[in-house]
């Protein structure tokens, strides 16, 4: 479900305002609050040929809800082993979904997989105490380090502030030696070995 541009940054941080989004984008002609409640429905149609944009009615794996079984599995594993599409695939979770389960998921709003890009590209609809999950698309916080300008720093923060009281809660709920290997661990994974 998401917006590829180049992103014009909100008018709260002094810059520019939003320029229209594309109308194939999921979130073009959302608003609030009905953005809440209503997400765009998914268009059926053929499977996708390689030749049509990319629009909503692939979906952004972000947040997944799957019912898993022996025979999904079997029929995952098939598509797999037999699909000629693999080789056009550009995000091969998000392409195998898509062709898996074509005419037969439902979105969820907005809220429950909010882009952090979202906060600046569709300003008409975001409000940062909705969100529920946030997918930090394109530039990692864990990657990029803390900043403290920028058009992502508000959610960049906000997850350096969740991994610091995460610390904290393994602290306490594992005790010193069995917290420093795991933290350890996780500062390795997020490039921050030296802090």
């Amino acid at each position: 479900m998401g917006c590829y541009q180049i992103p014009i940054l909100r008018s709260e941080l002094r810059l520019p305002p939003l320029r229209r989004i594309v109308p194939n984008c999921a979130y073009a002609n959302h608003t609030h609050p009905s953005a809440l409640t209503e997400p765009t429905p998914v268009p059926s149609g053929p499977p996708y040929s390689g030749t049509q944009p990319r629009t909503h009615a692939n979906l952004n794996a972000g947040l997944v809800l799957l019912h898993p079984s022996a025979h999904l599995f079997s029929q995952i594993s098939n598509f797999l082993q037999t699909s000629p599409l693999i080789p056009t695939f550009h995000f091969a979770d998000q392409d195998l979904l898509v062709e898996v389960f074509r005419n037969k998921w439902m979105p969820l709003a907005w809220q429950y997989n909010a882009l952090k890009t979202g906060r600046y590209q569709h300003q008409d609809m975001w409000r940062d105490e909705e969100v529920c999950n946030i997918h930090y698309i394109m530039e990692k916080p864990w990657v990029e380090g803390r900043t403290k300008d920028g058009k992502d720093a508000v959610w960049n923060g906000r997850w350096w502030d969740e991994f610091g009281d995460w610390k904290v809660e393994v602290y306490k709920t594992l005790g010193q030696e069995k917290a420093d290997m795991i933290v350890g661990e996780v500062k390795r994974w997020c490039g921050e070995e030296d802090t």
